[in-house]
């Protein structure tokens, strides 16, 4: 799959000769990494029959429609920040949509938009007159989700990344609107970051997508475009500056060696040793892992023993003891419709009751969940092995 989109990405000439079953294949992986849309125009340029893409064609093509239709949504409420005094950019999307040959096999399944914190009640009060409400049960310490019917849904982020990461780093989140600048999208404007902090912010949001779940190819392909578009505009110095700010240049380092492989790319901005064993390991775990880290189950199951599997001294608790803790959570690991729990210990009771009762009703899910799938130690111990060679806390 990365192959053929590489080759399409560079507008390299390629012939495809695939059977059904390989593209049956190839848009089940694609689909995964949310891709499905850039690699069916991709095989609709290559292969040497195209007949048997027809199946995917009205799913593809009613994808790529509703969310240019939601986006175009979005104008009224770009114009009134605009307007506004309120100091706002746009992370990712829209930014990385232009890059693509055809922008709109790039999708957005939310907005990200980050405000300062003294803004928040603002843009919610702007956001709520446009139709949109708060998710209660999305509440996280960094942002606030709104849906809104027939909407995109945004995620307002008045924080950048959560306390346990990057040490408590709050560098961008102070000068990300230095030097912020409007970029037009069809018929309205979005500010969005200088080129340095968007690059700076994208990496940093992989590792932090890769110390809790996973990312994917998407946000490499991201990446690569983006840095190969703005090549010889960038301030490298600052690039560098910033990542070891936050101690990221080794992550980096490898991040940008994966990109070059994948993508056929000669991208040049560190110069720490890269192990080609931990970039097979970095580039499978990648592959595995989806567009968040929720290809397969067994990610799930990964994930949620990863969190609780080592113990201070860095040996591994018995997985029978990581089972119980699951089962009985610590307070700051409760999100959602259980976030009283989170701010009142006392309740912490209620919520392990309420929890057991659910899966209880829900069995199948349950037993298919922590019983029927069994986590891959070695595989967790890999990925505990990166983490700590990339300086990366996991993330509750």
């Amino acid at each position: 799959m990365i192959d053929i989109i590489s080759r399409y990405i560079n507008s390299e000439e390629y012939s495809l000769n695939l059977s059904d079953e390989q593209i049956d294949n190839l848009m089940f992986e694609a689909e995964k990494h949310q891709l499905s849309c850039l690699l069916y125009d991709c095989m609709n340029e290559y292969c040497d029959d195209i007949s048997y893409l027809e199946k995917y064609k009205f799913k593809v093509f009613h994808r790529m429609i509703n969310c240019k239709t939601k986006l175009k949504y979005m104008k009224d409420i770009f114009d009134k920040l605009n307007d506004s005094n309120i100091d706002y950019v746009l992370l990712k999307g829209y930014t990385f949509k232009a890059l693509y040959p055809n922008r709109d096999t790039r999708l957005m399944t939310d907005i990200d938009i980050f405000i300062k914190p003294d803004s928040v009640d603002q843009v919610i009060l702007l956001l709520e007159e446009q139709g949109y409400s708060v998710n209660k049960f999305k509440t996280h310490e960094c942002n606030y989700v709104l849906e809104k019917s027939g909407g995109i849904p945004i995620e307002l982020h008045f924080r950048l990344f959560s306390q346990g990461m990057f040490n408590a780093e709050m560098y961008l989140d102070e000068r990300i609107f230095d030097e912020s600048h409007l970029i037009g999208y069809d018929d309205f404007f979005v500010k969005v970051p200088k080129h340095e902090h968007l690059v700076c912010y994208s990496i940093l949001h992989m590792a932090k997508h890769f110390a809790s779940s996973g990312f994917g190819y998407r946000q490499l392909i991201d990446l690569t475009l983006y840095i190969e578009k703005y090549n010889n505009i960038f301030d490298y110095c600052e690039i560098k500056n910033i990542l070891e700010l936050y101690n990221m240049t080794l992550f980096s380092s490898y991040l940008i060696d994966i990109c070059n492989r994948l993508f056929n790319k000669k991208i040049a901005i560190f110069c720490n040793k890269i192990e080609f064993d931990k970039t097979t390991r970095l580039i499978r775990m990648i592959s595995d892992s989806g567009i968040h880290g929720h290809k397969y189950i067994e990610n799930d199951i990964e994930n949620i023993y990863l969190k609780e599997i080592e113990k201070k001294d860095g040996t591994l608790r018995h997985s029978f003891l990581v089972q119980l803790s699951i089962l009985f959570p610590k307070s700051k690991n409760f999100s959602g419709k259980y976030e009283y729990a989170r701010k009142y210990k006392v309740l912490l009771p209620i919520a392990w009751i309420h929890r057991i009762i659910y899966n209880l009703l829900h069995l199948d899910d349950t037993k298919k969940m922590f019983i029927d799938t069994k986590p891959d130690i070695i595989s967790i111990q890999s990925k505990l092995e990166l983490l700590k060679l990339f300086n990366l806390n996991k993330v509750e």
